[in-house]
């Protein structure tokens, strides 16, 4: 927080001194250092907010300029042009956007900087990063998110990856733990990401396992290539029932129950290998890392390790393992 809080400062402050240097618009636009309003043109801009360029822009509902070179802050943003510097608010909207947007919705044509929020969107090919719950772009630049979607990225940073010219493949994979899940691993050429839902069948607690991680593809000749990955894994029960009655006592049993939760971080480097034109077959060593607070779970830790720790409170490992499957490339 504090280096984005930096970084901000510096395209703020940066922003406002070459503010006297930046070219003449297309128009023949009128300046106003600082525009102060309530909403589209009741503001002190008037009625040409829309071809004014401002320096510093601060609305209580919705801000609106032409060009602003600084500063801009309103629940909805919106600059017709040059967005350079800090734009902030709930929605955020610009043309040509160089430096940071940061909201829960932010769009623009094309960015050279940043965009840090909830849903973050740009229309055209340019460079940039990108960092949200989803992104969403046509090409070029960094995508950090939940859910990244581009016609062309080869680096997507997240979970679940829409990319036209990518990779996307559902698949079942097991380990020397007798867990089976469910993957979907979608990305670029490169780098992708990986989702999934699982059952740990070597527990008798009938736990469940949700798995995330990145990794990267290293093509060996045609068919053939490696797959190094790193993923964390939750093992855990679920707590899901219809209680009819006190709702208070409902929330109360809901916090005390025990979800009997174990951890798994792994290393993984798989040979993966494809028959045909769809169908990868893949598997290779693993190293882990397994811990829990529920000594119930003593029993899916392997006996096989290379640093163990157990105490009252705590089971702690780190091992060796494998992993194996199959997956179609959709």
């Amino acid at each position: 927080m504090m280096k984005r809080t930096l970084i901000a400062m510096y395209l703020f402050s940066s922003a406002i001194l070459s503010s006297s240097a930046q070219k003449q618009d297309s128009i023949d636009s009128p300046r106003a250092f600082l525009n102060l309003g309530f909403a589209g043109i009741w503001c002190t801009n008037g009625e040409k907010t829309d071809e004014t360029t401002n320096n510093i822009s601060l609305s209580l509902i919705h801000g609106y300029s032409y060009n602003v070179y600084g500063f801009m802050l309103a629940p909805f943003a919106t600059v017709r042009k040059s967005m350079h510097g800090l734009q902030t608010g709930m929605i955020n909207l610009a043309s040509d956007m160089k430096g940071v947007q940061a909201g829960f919705g932010n769009n623009a044509d094309k960015l050279r900087g940043i965009q840090i929020g909830g849903f973050n969107g740009i229309n055209q090919e340019s460079g940039g990063l990108q960092i949200g719950l989803a992104n969403s772009r046509k090409s070029g630049g960094i995508q950090i998110g939940l859910v990244n979607m581009a016609e062309h990225n080869n680096y997507p940073i997240g979970l679940i990856n829409i990319i036209k010219d990518g990779d996307m493949y559902a698949g079942i994979m097991t380990d020397e733990m007798s867990n089976f899940t469910a993957t979907f691993r979608s990305g670029g050429r490169y780098l992708y990401g990986i989702a999934g839902f699982g059952h740990s069948f070597a527990s008798s607690l009938n736990q469940w396992i949700l798995e995330g991680g990145i990794g990267i593809h290293t093509p060996i000749f045609n068919r053939l290539r490696i797959d190094t990955e790193i993923s964390a894994a939750l093992i855990t029960k679920f707590y899901g029932r219809i209680y009819f009655g006190d709702q208070e006592e409902a929330e109360r049993k809901a916090e005390e129950y025990n979800y009997k939760t174990a951890t798994k971080y792994s290393f993984r480097i798989m040979p993966t290998y494809r028959f045909g034109k769809r169908i990868e077959v893949f598997g290779g060593p693993s190293l882990n890392y397994l811990q829990s607070h529920c000594m119930e779970n003593e029993r899916i830790f392997p006996s096989n390790y290379m640093w163990r720790k157990f105490t009252s409170s705590s089971l702690k490992q780190v091992y060796w393992g494998w992993t194996a499957g199959v997956q179609y490339k959709l």
